[in-house]
């Protein structure tokens, strides 16, 4: 696959060309821009935040046409731009806000992520360094600096995932269901119910629980009489306790609580959860440990056709089924269940992934 390398200079960012682009972009609003406008159009912004994206789009726009400058509208569309996959506008986008606001970390950060996105692991690294150097505390800019230089490394630090869902709780349903089409939960859910020999389920772990989706789905067509959330994202629990489904909700490392079980669970499950962990082998070892004999544990994971576990550039791991297959047999699963899936879009192409259970 040919990497496409990007070689942005910001000396040539021309503002007006800038400009022009928005004004073809607002045409359709017909509106007479004048300063006033600016704080309604954030309030609407902050109204339909969630609900709806085009408004939210084109009010960005609009406040950008008003004062090129703002800091504030700069920042959302560089953001919404990257949660949205526009790469191109995106990077566009915090290319100026990095030029009008040089020794500012978050456009720096966000350059880091549209260049490597973008194949330009290079223009990436020196963007998260600059961005590090910005804000030298950060442990996730560290994190993302590791990924872009490719460098060997385990697992996520617990503050980049809890300050990634903690921000992203918010939205993350609306842009993991609509946007990019997720639908692991629900396979997995159907997977377990074609092995499942009865019902009610006695208790299920959903571990990394997030919003609730998995435990939503599996408690509409499963009767489960004790179900258990963990996360790491307080953001995240609190939408969870919302669906009321859940008997306990955890603050807590998935691996930590696993280690503090004494009630051993029928099911484990991790949905979309194992892309931020590379090395399975603790959670492999304490899930067995988790289980009652019989057990499931299941999980979906990123596919990687060779090797063991691989970090991506997005702070995401992909694992290949020969490394899972092995954990397998070391910590003597009685046996694996796996099928290949589509887990969700990525800039409008499926990523594919792997759905496994381990029976013990």
């Amino acid at each position: 696959m040919k990497t496409l390398q990007l070689k942005f200079d910001y000396s040539r960012v021309n503002p007006v060309r800038w400009l022009n682009v928005l004004k073809q972009k607002v045409k359709a609003f017909d509106i007479k821009p004048n300063p006033p406008v600016i704080p309604e159009l954030f309030a609407a912004i902050e109204k339909n935040y969630e609900a709806d994206p085009a408004l939210v789009f084109g009010n960005l726009y609009k406040i950008l046409e008003i004062s090129p400058q703002n800091y504030e509208a700069l920042l959302m569309l560089s953001e919404m731009c990257l949660n949205y996959g526009k790469m191109q506008e995106g990077c566009t986008v915090a290319l100026l806000g990095a030029k009008h606001y040089k020794n500012d970390f978050n456009f720096h950060k966000l350059l880091g992520s549209y260049f490597g996105y973008l194949g330009d692991l290079q223009a990436s690294a020196k963007s998260f360094k600059r961005a590090l150097e910005l804000n030298p505390n950060s442990i996730s800019l560290q994190y993302l600096l590791q990924a872009a230089q490719k460098k060997k490394v385990n697992i996520a630090p617990r503050e980049y995932i809890s300050n990634l869902f903690n921000n992203y709780a918010d939205t993350y349903e609306v842009s993991l269901l609509q946007n990019l089409e997720y639908k692991s939960h629900i396979e997995l859910v159907d997977y377990l119910r074609l092995l499942i020999p009865q019902e009610p389920v006695d208790s299920l772990l959903d571990l990394g629980c997030g919003t609730g989706l998995f435990g939503h789905e599996f408690t509409k067509k499963v009767e489960v009489k004790k179900l258990v959330g963990v996360d790491l994202s307080e953001n995240m629990l609190t939408k969870s306790k919302e669906k009321n489904i859940y008997t306990e909700l955890h603050q807590s490392d998935l691996i930590e609580y696993l280690q503090k079980v004494n009630t051993p669970f029928d099911i484990i499950t991790l949905t979309d959860v194992l892309v931020y962990i590379g090395d399975l082998e603790p959670v492999i070892a304490n899930s067995y440990k988790a289980l009652k004999p019989g057990g499931y544990l299941g999980f979906t994971v990123e596919a990687l056709d060779s090797g063991t576990y691989e970090l991506n550039i997005n702070g995401r791991y992909r694992h290949s089924l020969s490394y899972i297959t092995t954990l397998n047999n070391r910590y003597r699963f009685g046996k694996i269940y796996s099928k290949t899936i589509a887990l969700r879009k990525e800039y409008g192409n499926n990523v594919a992934g792997y759905l496994v259970l381990l029976q013990k």
